[in-house]
Formats: C-alpha cells, structure tokens, sequence
C-alpha cells in the first residue's frame, strides 16, 4: 500500500523528467545544442611513381607497379590497377581490392602495344576516388599473340641444278613451305591447279604439260587460324636448253641470233626458231630453249623431229654466218643446263 509521500515522491519524479525533456526540445529548437556530423568530400591524392614510360616488358613478365597514396579517411583495400593498351585508350582493371601497400607486381594486358600506360586508383571510406597514370607510354610484346602467314618458294628439284623462271613440262619442281606464325604452321594443303594435291611440307610436284597454273598453299597451326597463298605458274616446254656466250675475236659484233630447225608432221613442213643475243653482265649469251613436245594427244604438236643437233648463226640481216653440231637430248636433260662458249675468229671460223 503507498502511502501519500511516497505518491508525492513519485509524481514530483515524473514531473522533473518532463520538465527535462522540454527543456532539451526547446534548447534543440532554439539552437542551444548542435549535433556534429562529418562528411568528406575530399579524394586520396595519389601518385604513381612507375612504370612511368620507356620501359619494355614481355606479356608474360610481371611489371612493378609503385605508388603513394594518402587519405584521412582511407577505407580497407582501396587500390585498382588498371592499363591502357592505346592512345587515349581505357583502362582496364589488371588487379582490385587490394591494401595500400605502395607497391604491387601484376601481370600486363596480353597485348602488343607500343601505348602502355598504367593507372593507379584509390577510393576512400566515403566512395571518393583519386587516382594518376604513367607519364609516358612504355611497350609490351605479346608473346603468345597468335599469327599466321602463308607463303612458299619454288626450285628444281634435281640437285646441283640452277633453277628457271618457270618450271617445264614433266620436270620434278620442289615447292618450299617458307608459311611462319606463332604457334609454327603444322598442316599443309597444297592445290596445284591442275586437279592434284599435297599435304606435305615441301612437295615435290611436275606437270605433265606446259600451261598456266595457280599454285595454292593453306596453312594452318592448330588454333583455328588458317591463311593462304596463291602464285601464277607459268610451265614452258623447257627453260633449261643451252646457253651459249658468243665472243668475237674482232670486236665486231656480228652474229645476232642462233637457231634450229624441227619438222612437223603434218607436209612435213620444216619450221625454224631463233633466239636473239642478249646481255649479261657486260658479256653476250644467246639461251636455246623452249623446245617443242611431240604431244598431239594433248594438243601438242604431231612432230616427225624436233631439235636436230644443230645449231645455226645468224647475222643482223638473217644471212647464216654458220653452224655446230650440239647432240643436245631436251626430252633426257631438260632438267640440266648445257653452257658452251662460241669464238668467232676473223674469217668467221668458229
């Protein structure tokens, strides 16, 4: 049971709290008491110290990246690195998240590029972010870029032989894969226009006829990537023949071309083919060649002969200054050359 004191005791307590209470509104109200509340609008300052530009790293060798970075209201593993791979170019996060510590080694884009630079960026407990860039551009070769480029030579392919322009008809010619990329080209398809194919390297390949050809290479290295080259072939009848240098004795120069005689079927009619002098090296040579292929069967020409051993001279005005005999067997040797030496003395004795 209370008691009245204890009432009055009671009621007096209450009324003191509530006489606090609104005193302390009226204080809020009035200005008395000022509740104080920090907001930082301020960025880190940050300043990248390297790589600063000149430097020249591989794609798979890590780069150092130092820096200073000071805030007062730093948050927990504030640092991004980033790097640009272009002028101007955006930067792409290589690590986030991490401590503060100054320093980090971190792997660059898997690029080349002569444009690298790389950015440091802090972000503060508040969400504000500084950050700096490398003051010049610094390089990257990537050495796992991927490429590929086809490209092939072509030679004899009897040994010790001196190769033509153009192979001939029914001789052995080696074509030469010279393809490169990263990763080294390990499949070969060779087309050579005249309905057969390769998968070797370096094929050895002959045409039965003399034509125009296109030789077609695609080459491949086990990563998706293919690429193709293609040259015009031209196949003579035989660009090897004989090759004469001419030396007049009398410093004249009178001989002017060289020929032979063949003889067709068809009347039997004898036809004759001259090749002009030409200059070499400051010397005089006349190039036998281009013989003719008894092929009628293949729209060659139907031949009673073709070279005939002999080898006629002929001045500037066509008149027959001489002759030799050249056992010369074209359809045996096409893949050889036979050089001979022609003095002509002053009574025109050779």
């Amino acid at each position: 049971m209370i008691n009245i004191k204890d009432m009055k005791s009671i009621i007096n307590l209450i009324w003191s709290l509530l006489i606090l209470a609104t005193s302390s509104q009226v204080a809020l109200s009035q200005g008395f008491i000022s509740p104080v509340f920090t907001f930082d609008t301020k960025p880190p300052v940050v300043t990248l110290l390297g790589p600063n530009g000149g430097q020249s790293y591989t794609a798979t060798q890590t780069i150092p990246v130092t820096w200073t970075a000071t805030d007062e209201q730093m948050g927990i593993n504030p640092v991004t690195i980033g790097m640009s791979a272009a002028v101007n170019g955006t930067y792409q996060p290589l690590i986030q998240n991490i401590a503060n510590s100054g320093n980090k080694s971190v792997l660059p884009l898997s690029v080349s590029t002569q444009y690298g630079r790389m950015q440091v960026s802090v972000r503060d407990a508040f969400g504000n972010v500084g950050h700096d860039e490398s003051n010049n551009y610094f390089t990257v070769t990537a050495n796992n870029f991927i490429s590929l480029t086809a490209d092939f030579n072509t030679t004899s392919a009897q040994p010790n032989s001196q190769p033509p322009l153009s192979p001939s008809g029914g001789q052995n010619f080696q074509y030469i894969n010279t393809s490169v990329g990263n990763p080294e080209p390990n499949a070969w398809f060779w087309n050579f226009g005249d309905g057969n194919n390769s998968t070797d390297p370096d094929p050895v390949h002959s045409f039965a006829n003399p034509g125009n050809y296109i030789v077609s290479l695609v080459v491949g290295n086990g990563t998706g990537l293919f690429d193709t080259k293609t040259k015009a072939i031209e196949v003579g009848t035989n660009d090897y023949g004989i090759d004469l240098e001419i030396i007049e004795t009398n410093n004249s120069s009178l001989m002017a071309s060289a020929g032979y005689y063949y003889t067709r079927k068809s009347g039997y009619t004898r036809v004759k083919k001259t090749f002009p002098i030409i200059l070499e090296g400051g010397k005089r040579f006349i190039h036998i060649n281009d013989f003719p292929v008894h092929n009628p069967s293949g729209g060659g020409e139907n031949l009673e002969t073709d070279f005939n051993d002999t080898i006629y001279f002929y001045a500037a005005d066509n008149h027959l200054i001489g002759h030799i005999c050249f056992q010369y067997e074209h359809r045996v040797e096409k893949q050889f050359a036979r050089n001979a030496i022609i003095i002509l003395h002053n009574d025109y004795d050779m």
